[in-house]
């Protein structure tokens, strides 16, 4: 393997380890965006497309709950990013 992409992917690996230390159980929206470098609305977006995460709304809410189980989204990240 070329030593760029070596160093790119421990890179790359070395801050999701980083994402799942200091977010152990759930990773914040703002936390998630950061590292995928997107804005909030597209993790809401992802997440209710059901790429990551989970989505509900309460009877009589207008707006949704969301959360990323940390185990979830490395899995999401590791097998369908790289």
């Amino acid at each position: 393997m070329n030593d760029k992409i070596k160093n790119y992917l421990d890179a790359d690996l070395e801050a999701l380890a980083e994402l799942v230390e200091q977010y152990p159980q759930s990773v914040p929206i703002s936390a998630a965006a950061d590292f995928l470098k997107v804005d909030t609305a597209s993790i809401r977006a992802a997440i209710e497309y059901d790429r990551f995460g989970l989505a509900w709304r309460k009877q009589g809410s207008l707006r949704h709950g969301y959360l990323i189980p940390t185990a979830q989204f490395v899995r999401w990240y590791l097998f369908r990013v790289h």
